[in-house]
């Protein structure tokens, strides 16, 4: 299945979402970006104002792949409530676009272990190191 979903305005960044660290086995190949969502895969790259999808899916359309960037939400109203100072105002107009994603519980909960073992085996490694 094609579609193409009108981003309408909203600020959306696909290249920051997805190298966020929000998911992973997602692959970019040329401007498409590939990844496993729901069961099913799911195609898509950004043309300015517009996400050109496809899937293998009937359950992957127009209006899940909204929900899964959120895409519904105010992502102006959202950044406005907690852009105040400096930092945080450079860190908003450096990755402006990205959105956190909805997804599946478990794989959030395996993205977090999997990030909790890198993180412990790479401080491991290094406190290895030290002791030499």
């Amino acid at each position: 299945m094609q579609y193409a979903v009108e981003l309408g305005g909203e600020p959306f960044n696909l290249e920051y979402t997805l190298e966020s660290g929000q998911v992973f086995r997602w692959e970019k190949k040329g401007e498409w970006w590939y990844g496993p969502v729901d069961g099913g895969m799911l195609k898509v790259k950004q043309d300015r104002d517009s996400l050109y999808c496809e899937s293998n899916s009937d359950g992957l359309d127009a209006s899940f792949v909204r929900r899964f960037f959120r895409l519904d939400e105010d992502l102006k109203g959202i950044i406005g409530t907690f852009m105040k100072g400096k930092v945080m105002t450079g860190a908003v107009q450096r990755f402006y676009g990205l959105r956190l994603m909805r997804q599946e519980r478990w794989r959030m909960y395996a993205r977090g272990s999997v990030n909790h073992s890198s993180t412990k085996a790479c401080s491991t490694g290094d406190s290895l190191r030290r002791k030499r």
